[in-house]
């Protein structure tokens, strides 16, 4: 934010203006940048405001990180895309977020258009080959060239996301839900639901997004813990939790369930995955 105008090393990296209008006159309030520009990111060549939050897209930067706030040091995804929000306080610019897809290949072009309103953030992908259909579908499959998609984001999410990913066995798609507001000891729950009757359920608990093929479907957490459970006879599974205190707000962590199912692709069917943020 407001950094050196005069430096020119990265050609195409992109930047926005921000102006004001006191009566008749204008001035520029803010000179704003990514947080991780470079060559041809194309930073700036979508805009969207509402109120007082900035989106610009940068449809060329190339991190192969994914969702919000990830390692935007990244550089293995060509033209992959992504989008920063920034928010004005007191006639202050500062980025909030850095914002992925939740499935990044090379040439997908996220943040090639976005629109936001009030904390509601779409942005397209319109380069993105995934043969899913509808809302929430399979992401893992890219075989349709250019097919493109469009991503949702909550601007001011609550402490529970749900990042899709399931793999159905022989139940249909096992679910898994969070509740309670992850702040200093306040109680919260895990459900699990539509597993199959009676089978052992490992809780997959990570600190970082993964997204890898697995099992014909997708493991998302990158794992530092498994948990073993069993699902009831009625295939659910409830595991209280009370939140421990002196984690830092805005912790995230990822959770997953996997289920042993001899009716399921490979053997296993999973849950949705879950991120958390500690509030």
């Amino acid at each position: 934010m407001n950094g050196n105008q005069s430096n020119n090393n990265a050609p195409f990296a992109g930047a926005a203006y921000v102006f004001v209008r006191d009566g008749a006159s204008w001035s520029q309030q803010a000179y704003v940048k990514a947080s991780n520009p470079g060559f041809h990111d194309l930073f700036g060549k979508t805009l969207a405001a509402s109120g007082d939050l900035l989106v610009a897209g940068a449809a060329g930067e190339q991190s192969q990180s994914t969702g919000v706030g990830g390692d935007q040091s990244d550089d293995s995804a060509e033209l992959a895309g992504a989008a920063y929000v920034f928010r004005r306080d007191s006639g202050h610019w500062s980025q909030i977020s850095y914002v992925k897809s939740s499935y990044v290949l090379a040439f997908q072009r996220f943040g090639e258009a976005l629109a936001v309103c009030g904390p509601i953030l779409a942005v397209a992908a319109p380069t993105e080959a995934g043969t899913g259909t509808g809302v929430n579908g399979d992401q893992s499959v890219q075989l349709a060239d250019s097919a493109g998609a469009a991503y949702a984001f909550d601007l001011e999410p609550g402490p529970w996301t749900d990042l899709t990913f399931g793999l159905a066995g022989s139940d249909g798609t096992p679910s898994l839900a969070g509740s309670g507001p992850l702040t200093a000891a306040s109680s919260g729950s895990l459900q699990l639901g539509a597993a199959h009757p009676s089978a052992l359920v490992l809780l997959a608990v990570g600190l970082q997004n993964l997204t890898q093929s697995f099992k014909q479907g997708t493991f998302v957490p990158l794992p530092i813990l498994l948990v073993p459970l069993f699902a009831d006879g009625a295939g659910l599974q409830s595991l209280p939790f009370t939140w421990p205190s002196g984690i830092p707000a805005g912790t995230a962590f990822y959770l997953q369930c996997w289920i042993a199912d001899p009716g399921a692709a490979a053997g296993w069917s999973a849950s949705n995955a879950l991120e958390g943020v500690a509030h």
